[in-house]
């Protein structure tokens, strides 16, 4: 730099509000315990979001709008996604994110996308009243394996129409 140039660091309002410094170690622990022994029944809350899909969809069947289901689908499935692992249900988790990935990727929504999302449905029911937590269960490994073949020949398919 010449000396005519002076660098200069704004302030940082953010930092000033809140502060600096972060969490304790005891606070963090505290917090993962409570994580780890959680032990709330995911499955009303799992079905809860499984409903709204099916409410969206039956909504669609009256609306035709495509953006507002597509909205709908993701805002729910993403959100049992991430609800699956932080209930201790990894494979609704892992299940869920196949279709997530799919409506992501594509960014829209036809009949053929609906077929699936209503196949994830009854997979991700079949797993809750089963009760099947792990991702290494075998009928959680068959059900994401086939709802992921299904996602890849759809992509294959369609993706380039």
């Amino acid at each position: 730099m010449d000396s005519m140039t002076r660098l200069v660091t704004p302030r940082n309002i953010l930092k000033e509000k809140v502060g600096s410094g972060g969490f304790s170690e005891a606070s963090l622990k505290k917090a993962q315990t409570a994580i780890d022994e959680n032990d709330v029944d995911f499955v009303p809350l799992a079905t809860k979001y499984l409903g709204l899909v099916k409410v969206a969809i039956a909504k669609y069947g009256e609306t035709k709008d495509s953006k507002m289901l597509y909205g709908e689908l993701l805002d729910q499935l993403t959100q049992l996604r991430a609800q699956g692992s932080m209930f201790n249900y990894p494979s609704i988790t892992l299940i869920t994110d196949v279709v997530v990935d799919l409506l992501e990727s594509l960014n829209k929504i036809d009949n053929k996308i609906i077929e699936i999302v209503l196949a994830h449905e009854k997979a991700s029911k079949a797993i809750l009243y089963s009760k099947i937590k792990n991702v290494d269960h075998p009928v959680c490994r068959a059900l994401a394996k086939e709802l992921t073949i299904v996602c890849k020949k759809y992509k294959l398919k369609y993706s380039s129409v």
